[in-house]
Protein backbone atom coordinates (compact mmCIF):
# COMPACT_ATOMS: atom_id res chain seq x y z
CA UNK A 1 0.00 0.00 0.00
CA UNK A 2 2.82 2.24 0.84
CA UNK A 3 4.57 1.71 -2.45
CA UNK A 4 1.40 2.14 -4.04
CA UNK A 5 0.98 5.59 -2.15
CA UNK A 6 4.82 6.82 -3.12
CA UNK A 7 4.37 5.55 -7.18
CA UNK A 8 1.24 7.94 -7.23
CA UNK A 9 2.52 10.70 -5.59
CA UNK A 10 5.74 10.08 -7.93
CA UNK A 11 3.58 10.15 -10.99
CA UNK A 12 1.66 13.23 -9.75
CA UNK A 13 5.03 15.31 -9.50
CA UNK A 14 6.20 14.07 -13.00
CA UNK A 15 3.34 15.87 -13.86
CA UNK A 16 3.09 18.56 -12.39
CA UNK A 17 6.99 18.90 -13.17
CA UNK A 18 5.84 19.12 -16.83
CA UNK A 19 2.88 21.59 -16.57
CA UNK A 20 4.02 25.28 -18.07
CA UNK A 21 2.82 27.64 -15.38
CA UNK A 22 3.55 30.74 -17.99
CA UNK A 23 0.40 32.73 -18.00
CA UNK A 24 -0.52 34.09 -21.58
CA UNK A 25 -3.06 36.32 -20.78
CA UNK A 26 -0.59 38.53 -19.28
CA UNK A 27 1.18 38.70 -22.50
CA UNK A 28 -1.45 40.05 -24.33
CA UNK A 29 -1.94 42.18 -21.60
CA UNK A 30 0.59 43.27 -21.51
CA UNK A 31 0.58 45.23 -25.08
CA UNK A 32 2.84 42.53 -26.77
CA UNK A 33 1.07 41.55 -29.53
CA UNK A 34 1.10 37.74 -30.89
CA UNK A 35 0.09 38.10 -34.17
CA UNK A 36 1.06 41.20 -36.11
CA UNK A 37 -1.91 44.02 -37.13
CA UNK A 38 -0.82 45.25 -40.16
CA UNK A 39 -2.97 48.80 -41.33
CA UNK A 40 -5.57 47.51 -43.78
CA UNK A 41 -5.57 51.07 -45.82
CA UNK A 42 -1.93 50.90 -46.08
CA UNK A 43 -1.86 47.65 -47.91
CA UNK A 44 -4.29 47.95 -50.63
CA UNK A 45 -3.12 47.57 -53.98
CA UNK A 46 -4.45 50.67 -55.87
CA UNK A 47 -7.20 50.11 -58.82
CA UNK A 48 -6.52 46.10 -58.26
CA UNK A 49 -9.97 44.20 -57.19
CA UNK A 50 -11.51 40.96 -56.57
CA UNK A 51 -14.60 40.29 -58.17
CA UNK A 52 -16.92 37.73 -56.63
CA UNK A 53 -19.92 35.90 -58.35
CA UNK A 54 -21.13 33.39 -56.40
CA UNK A 55 -19.42 32.20 -52.71
CA UNK A 56 -20.13 28.72 -53.54
CA UNK A 57 -17.66 26.30 -55.55
CA UNK A 58 -17.78 26.71 -59.40
CA UNK A 59 -20.83 24.43 -60.91
CA UNK A 60 -21.87 24.51 -65.22
CA UNK A 61 -24.33 27.83 -64.28
CA UNK A 62 -21.29 29.46 -62.69
CA UNK A 63 -18.38 28.76 -64.98
CA UNK A 64 -20.96 29.94 -67.64
CA UNK A 65 -21.29 33.02 -65.79
CA UNK A 66 -17.84 33.43 -65.11
CA UNK A 67 -16.51 32.84 -68.81
CA UNK A 68 -19.33 35.74 -69.68
CA UNK A 69 -18.02 38.10 -67.33
CA UNK A 70 -14.89 37.19 -67.87
CA UNK A 71 -14.88 37.38 -71.81
CA UNK A 72 -16.64 41.47 -71.04
CA UNK A 73 -13.70 41.97 -68.95
CA UNK A 74 -11.16 40.76 -71.26
CA UNK A 75 -13.31 43.06 -74.08
CA UNK A 76 -12.26 46.08 -72.26
CA UNK A 77 -9.15 48.29 -72.78
CA UNK A 78 -9.41 49.60 -69.26
CA UNK A 79 -9.71 46.56 -67.50
CA UNK A 80 -7.06 43.69 -66.83
CA UNK A 81 -7.77 40.30 -66.04
CA UNK A 82 -5.12 38.94 -63.64
CA UNK A 83 -6.58 35.46 -62.33
CA UNK A 84 -9.68 33.70 -62.28
CA UNK A 85 -11.12 31.84 -59.16
CA UNK A 86 -13.45 28.61 -59.90
CA UNK A 87 -12.63 26.41 -57.03
CA UNK A 88 -13.05 27.77 -53.44
CA UNK A 89 -15.48 30.80 -55.30
CA UNK A 90 -16.41 31.94 -58.25
CA UNK A 91 -14.65 34.79 -59.50
CA UNK A 92 -11.62 36.66 -61.03
CA UNK A 93 -9.48 39.05 -60.09
CA UNK A 94 -8.12 42.33 -62.21
CA UNK A 95 -6.88 45.45 -62.60
CA UNK A 96 -10.15 47.83 -63.31
CA UNK A 97 -10.39 51.59 -64.12
CA UNK A 98 -12.86 53.40 -62.08
CA UNK A 99 -15.65 53.20 -65.35
CA UNK A 100 -14.82 49.62 -65.24
CA UNK A 101 -15.68 49.11 -61.91
CA UNK A 102 -18.81 50.80 -61.94
CA UNK A 103 -20.30 48.63 -65.05
CA UNK A 104 -19.26 45.95 -62.71
CA UNK A 105 -20.93 46.91 -59.35
CA UNK A 106 -23.88 47.15 -61.54
CA UNK A 107 -24.01 44.00 -62.82
CA UNK A 108 -26.46 41.48 -61.48
CA UNK A 109 -24.40 38.65 -61.79
CA UNK A 110 -21.82 40.10 -59.54
CA UNK A 111 -21.79 39.21 -55.47
CA UNK A 112 -19.48 41.69 -54.19
CA UNK A 113 -16.20 43.63 -55.09
CA UNK A 114 -13.54 43.48 -52.76
CA UNK A 115 -10.27 45.92 -53.22
CA UNK A 116 -6.98 43.89 -53.08
CA UNK A 117 -4.93 44.28 -50.81
CA UNK A 118 -0.98 42.71 -49.65
CA UNK A 119 -0.74 39.71 -47.36
CA UNK A 120 1.77 38.67 -45.14
CA UNK A 121 2.82 35.40 -43.31
CA UNK A 122 3.33 36.27 -39.38
CA UNK A 123 5.21 34.10 -37.63
CA UNK A 124 6.63 31.02 -37.46
CA UNK A 125 3.40 28.75 -36.75
CA UNK A 126 4.91 27.03 -33.37
CA UNK A 127 3.09 28.03 -30.26
CA UNK A 128 5.44 28.96 -27.73
CA UNK A 129 5.14 28.13 -25.07
CA UNK A 130 3.70 24.79 -26.11
CA UNK A 131 1.25 23.27 -23.57
CA UNK A 132 2.14 19.88 -22.03
CA UNK A 133 0.92 16.87 -23.63
CA UNK A 134 0.01 19.02 -27.06
CA UNK A 135 0.74 16.00 -29.26
CA UNK A 136 -1.64 14.06 -27.28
Amino acid sequence: MKRWLSCLTCLALVALAGCDATDTASDEASGDALVAQPDAAADLIPGQYVVVLSEQPADAARNADLAAVVAEVEAREDADLLYQYASSLTGFSARLSPEALAALEADDRVSYIEPDRMAYLVGSGTQSPATWGIDR
